[in-house]
Parts: structure tokens; C-alpha cells; sequence
């Protein structure tokens, strides 16, 4: 069954206008991991074309995290949910081209788990796995 997707709606969080309340949620539960991110700071660009991150995260000499976040829903039809993770991964390899060592990070909003790239392969993390750090207090 195919769920109908509600249009994105833009939203200002932080000052930022983002383009969707999902990517503002986003931001917010950064925020409260006290985690420090940048909203679309740059383009990427390789002979496979263009990607525009939703999020970058920095820590100090670490390599970056790149996050993209897509909505996700218990009643979403299975093979169009696998071909948006298919599409949006090799879209997110396009920053490969730029930062080799950077580390891929798709989160699906609302899913108990999600996808990363550390190195070579995407693995599936569950919870708060994918950061390594500190929650703020």
C-alpha cells in the first residue's frame, strides 16, 4: 500500500529557512545532542553530476558527516521506498569526488534504523549509533 506523501513544507528553524519540517526536526535533534552542524553549506559535483547535502557535520580533524534526511512511514510501499534509498546513495557518493574520506549518513525520519557509509560499504545503524559523541546535558 502506498501511503500519499504530504508536499514538503519549508521551514525556518534557527534562522534558517529549510526546506522541510523533516530537515527542521533534524536540526533540532542535532541541537539538542549538542552536535554542530551546517544547513547545505556547499555543492558537490563529479562526472555523475550534482548533490546538495542537507546537513555537514565537523568535529575538529575528523572526517566529515555527511546527512541526508528523507521522510520515511511504516505504510510506505517497499519498492519505491528501496528505489529513493538506491537513488539518494548514489547521488550522496557524489561527494566521494571531493572528500574521499568523508562518511555518508541517510536518515530516514520516523525508521528505527538507518543507513552509513563508513569507508567502503553502507551499513544499517539503529538509535543514536551514528554519533560518537556526547549528548548535550
Amino acid at each position: 500500500m502506498t501511503v500519499p506523501r504530504i508536499p514538503a513544507r519549508p521551514t525556518i528553524y534557527a534562522g534558517i529557512k529549510m526546506r522541510s519540517r523533516t530537515e527542521a526536526r533534524f536540526a533540532a535533534y542535532l541541537d539538542r545532542l549538542g552536535v554542530p552542524w551546517q544547513y547545505e553549506p556547499e555543492a558537490f559535483a563529479s562526472r555523475d553530476g550534482q548533490y546538495l547535502p542537507d546537513f555537514v557535520v565537523s568535529a575538529g580533524s575528523a572526517p566529515p558527516i555527511v546527512i541526508e534526511v528523507k521522510p520515511w512511514s511504516a505504510g510506505d510501499d517497499l519498492d519505491g521506498f528501496l528505489a529513493t534509498v538506491e537513488a539518494t546513495m548514489e547521488r550522496m557518493e557524489i561527494v566521494r569526488a571531493s572528500i574521499p574520506d568523508a562518511i555518508l549518513f541517510l536518515v530516514f525520519s520516523g525508521s528505527p534504523c538507518q543507513l552509513l557509509m563508513n569507508g567502503a560499504r553502507w551499513e544499517v545503524v539503529t538509535g543514536e549509533d551514528w554519533w560518537g559523541g556526547e549528548a548535550a546535558a
